[in-house]
């Protein structure tokens, strides 16, 4: 189960968010507890894995408000946090998907006609782990997106002169302007794809191959003719 719930595809309610973030509370106050300890970590991982915890500790709101920029910026800030521990649920649920990711496409994996599974697994993994995010932050779109998310309203009184319409009118389109997209994809892939990156990118070497040493070929036959 994960963050203690046994189906991510029934409906989701303030319930299953609600024993969602007791499960993370109970998993992040047992990891401070554990580096307490600090047995057979190195001084500065100790340090860093402190300070993840300890941004931890804020949870984001989560309800099922309107999404607008700056929660999609907070969400992506915790996210990024979360799954770079191993005392989070969602960092071991991504460590272990990196591990068979890893243990499937390096060494004997490591073959040019994989390449097309292993982009298909790695859409798969974003696709199911966005499921589980959502259980933790359920403003976010069921779908994945894209999703049009603007700035939260500013307040303001009603413009009394020109000049005060003017500057109303300038700040509705500042804020049109920092219009941002949501996706899935978006959200996840610069969590996901560092973690992956090492044999995806020899994958996509290795299905370049031929088409790299036919380019290099011609690139030494052009330098090897003269310039007249």
């Amino acid at each position: 189960a994960v963050l203690g719930l046994d189906n991510l595809g029934k409906a989701l309610t303030q319930e299953d968010t609600d024993k969602a973030w007791e499960v993370v509370a109970v998993l992040v106050t047992a990891g401070r507890l554990a580096l307490k300890d600090g047995t057979g970590i190195s001084p500065s991982k100790l340090k860093t894995q402190q300070r993840t915890l300890e941004g931890l500790e804020k949870i984001p709101a989560h309800g099922k408000d309107i999404l607008n920029t700056d929660m999609v910026e907070e969400i992506s800030a915790y996210l990024a946090k979360a799954c770079d521990t191993i005392y989070h649920p969602l960092g071991q649920l991504v460590e272990n998907l990196v591990d068979v990711f890893r243990a499937s496409y390096i060494g004997v994996g490591a073959h040019p006609r994989l390449l097309h599974h292993a982009v298909l697994e790695m859409r798969s993994y974003i696709s199911r782990l966005y499921r589980v995010v959502r259980v933790l932050f359920p403003a976010l779109p069921a779908n994945g997106g894209p999703l049009y998310v603007y700035p939260p309203p500013k307040l303001c009184d009603i413009p009394r002169s020109t000049q005060e319409a003017k500057e109303f009118i300038h700040g509705l389109e500042t804020e049109d302007a920092n219009v941002h997209v949501f996706t899935a994809a978006g959200l996840l892939h610069p969590i996901l794809l560092p973690k992956i990156y090492p044999p995806l990118f020899d994958l996509y070497a290795l299905y370049n191959e031929k088409n790299d040493d036919c380019y290099w070929e011609r690139v030494t036959k052009l330098n090897r003719q003269s310039d007249m």
